[in-house]
């Protein structure tokens, strides 16, 4: 199994996924950092302020900061560890993912979920 983290939608009534990210073992660590230690299969709430601060540190990132901003798990079997293209193409996609949800997610509305699988 690869290192797979989804994001739920939760209206209350009903849950659906808004969003995957796969293989990018710096975003696991960033959530154990900065949210809690997650474990495989467990699901927490992210609110939108955990979000707007993981955006702000991706678009802060850069060469010299990113192994303090944004590092990885150094030989974490799921995921690269190296800052290499496939890092910087992942925090890209990151900034994408996370700004257009972002700008469309109801925070009043719904709750938003992460479960992590790996």
């Amino acid at each position: 199994m690869s290192l797979l983290i989804k994001l739920y939608e939760c209206p209350r009534s009903s849950i659906k996924p808004v969003a995957s990210i796969e293989q990018c073992n710096a975003l696991l660590n960033w959530f154990d950092n900065h949210l809690l230690e997650l474990h495989s299969g467990a699901i927490v709430e992210l609110t939108e302020q955990t979000l707007l601060k993981l955006l702000s540190d991706l678009y802060r990132i850069s060469a010299n900061s990113c192994e303090q901003v944004f590092p990885t798990i150094p030989q974490f079997v799921h995921g690269a560890s190296e800052y290499d293209e496939t890092y910087w193409q992942k925090v890209a996609q990151l900034r994408i993912k996370l700004k257009q949800l972002l700008d469309t997610f109801d925070f009043n509305q719904h709750r938003l979920f992460l479960q992590g699988n790996w």
